[in-house]
C-alpha cells in the first residue's frame, strides 16, 4: 500500500446524498436474498455496482500508467478490489468484470470473495 501511494495518484472526493431510497431497497431485499442465496445483503454490492457503472461512463478513470512506455493505458474491463480484513491482515481480493454482472451475481461473488479471503483461500 505504501508503494501504491508513492506511484499512483491519490485523490479524495466527498459529497453528500440522500440514501433513504437505497436503505429501503436494501431493507426490502435482505430477507429474499438471505432465503435464496444464504447470506446477508450488505451495502457493498450497491456501491460496487455504482462504481463499475461509473467506470464505464468515465473511462479515463479506469486507467493505469505504463511507466516503461510512459503512457496512460485505458482499460476495457472493470476489475474492483475489495479491501477485506483477515486474520493475516488486510487483503484486497479482486472482483473481475464487475460491470458485466447482474446485481444478484455481483452480490454472490462479493460474498464468496470476502469469505474466501477470510478463510485464506485467495
Amino acid at each position: 500500500m505504501t508503494e501504491s501511494t508513492r506511484r499512483i495518484p491519490q485523490f479524495t472526493y466527498v459529497d453528500q446524498c440522500n440514501a433513504s431510497q437505497l436503505v429501503e431497497v436494501r431493507r426490502s431485499l435482505v430477507e429474499p436474498i438471505a432465503a435464496k442465496y444464504g447470506f446477508c445483503l450488505t451495502y457493498l454490492p450497491f456501491f460496487v455496482s455504482a462504481a463499475s457503472r461509473a467506470l464505464r461512463q468515465c473511462p479515463n478513470v479506469n486507467a493505469s500508467l505504463d511507466e516503461d512506455a510512459n503512457e496512460i493505458v485505458l482499460h476495457d474491463r472493470c476489475h474492483i478490489g475489495i479491501a477485506t480484513q483477515t486474520r493475516r491482515g488486510l487483503m484486497v481480493p479482486v472482483l473481475h468484470d464487475a460491470d458485466q454482472m447482474g446485481f444478484a451475481m455481483l452480490a454472490q461473488q462479493l460474498n464468496q470473495l470476502t469469505e474466501d479471503a477470510r478463510a485464506g483461500k485467495v
